[in-house]
């Protein structure tokens, strides 16, 4: 079991999901006089806008970071 590459592999995961929340929450959909932003931020998280991208990618890397933790031969 290699902890040490899966933690990184982790963290870099987490760091992915949370780039690609962001990019798709606060940077393709701007919020403007025209759109107004949303009540709370958990509506913000749950647009399909938002959550599908940031569930297919933690799908996607998940498998990855669950061979990091395999033994590496």
């Amino acid at each position: 079991m290699s902890l040490q590459r899966g933690c990184l592999r982790l963290a870099m995961s987490l760091a992915a999901v949370w780039f690609v929340f962001w990019t798709c929450a606060y940077v393709l959909q701007p919020f403007s006089r025209f759109k107004p932003e949303p009540a709370t931020f958990a509506l913000r998280a749950t647009a399909s806008g938002v959550l599908v991208p940031c569930l297919v990618v933690a799908v996607l890397l998940g498998g990855w970071v669950a061979l990091g933790f395999r033994s590496g031969r």
